[in-house]
């Protein structure tokens, strides 16, 4: 009867250790490959100038107007009236954030799971915000009616810049 236990408990630690390794190896398959769920790039006044969505999930369908109006809303309100002295890095939904770098011309939003490190996706941020307004600031600044088609050739650079962070996977599968 002990060697049956034995036996048991030698197997039952085998299982444990292996299901422990493989949610380890999923937990960091997860994260390279769906570290960044959607992003969005607004002008100041609450307009998706473009977006992408990387995981293409129909269930997580958030509408890019509505997210632009409240995110420009909600930045706006929160530097008139001083709230965390004017500046909102993340908002926490559940298992997302979404992650926010922007100044007077644009606003970046990135979805993204809450693994990812905070300071990662500020650098992250904040060179996908740079690279945007360097490439579309005439546009930016001009007072004319702009079509949001001109953006999308900037997917590719996101792209870019995502999978340099090791943020998306290396493939080219989601162009």
């Amino acid at each position: 009867m002990s060697n049956f236990s034995d036996l048991l408990g030698r197997k039952c630690w085998r299982f444990l250790k292996t299901a422990s390794l493989f949610q380890n190896d999923f937990s960091i398959l997860r994260l390279s490959i769906i570290s960044v769920k959607k992003i969005w790039i607004i002008d100041q006044s609450g307009i998706c100038l473009m977006q992408y969505d990387f995981e293409s999930n129909i269930s997580s369908n958030i509408d890019d107007n509505i997210i632009s109006g409240i995110t420009a809303s909600l930045l706006n309100f929160s530097s008139i009236t001083g709230l965390d002295e004017g500046n909102i890095d993340t908002i926490t939904m559940g298992d997302s954030k979404l992650n926010y770098f922007y100044d007077d011309n644009v606003i970046v939003c990135l979805e993204t799971i809450n693994e990812v490190k905070e300071k990662l996706i500020q650098k992250v941020g904040k060179n996908i915000h740079k690279s945007f307004v360097f490439r579309f600031i005439s546009f930016l600044k001009s007072n004319n009616v702009i079509d949001t088609k001109i953006f999308s050739s900037f997917k590719a650079k996101i792209f870019e810049i995502l999978k340099y962070h090791r943020l998306l996977p290396k493939s080219n599968d989601l162009l």
